[in-house]
């Protein structure tokens, strides 16, 4: 979905599952993230949490989640980052890893805060999708 104010291009879904059970559940967030974003942005958030949620049937380490932020540009509005650091310790206990893929320099740094943030350690940023679906994999 692209929003009709601006850049920013959110997707959840689809899901798979993996040989070893895991279930992998896809998703894209892009663009440049501004204040008249927040919306959709939450609503996101919210679809991210409400497919970890159903698809792991409250098994714990039960999802892997990837994420293409090969869009991403930038954010305008701090609240972005709570957005993201509040969907990552509230799906915690259901993930066993999350990945993103394409980033650039400042979204892994960007990233670091996130994961500090939320106390996650299973969350890393890798250049391709192929990278990122080796490490879920693992």
């Amino acid at each position: 979905m692209r929003s009709a104010m601006s850049n920013v291009t959110v997707q959840v879904g689809p899901s798979e599952k993996f040989g070893n059970g895991k279930i992998l559940l896809h998703a894209v967030l892009g663009g440049t993230l501004k204040s008249e974003d927040i919306p959709l942005i939450k609503d996101w958030a919210d679809s991210v949490r409400t497919s970890i949620k159903s698809l792991s049937e409250e098994r714990i380490a039960s999802i892997c989640v990837i994420i293409d932020i090969r869009g991403m540009e930038t954010y305008s509005d701090p609240s972005v980052i709570t957005i993201i650091t509040d969907l990552m310790k509230s799906d915690g206990d259901f993930i066993y890893k999350t990945a993103t893929f394409g980033g650039t320099p400042l979204h892994e740094m960007i990233e670091s805060v996130i994961k500090t943030m939320s106390g996650r350690a299973n969350l890393r940023n890798f250049r391709t999708e192929a990278e990122a679906l080796k490490w879920l994999k693992e």
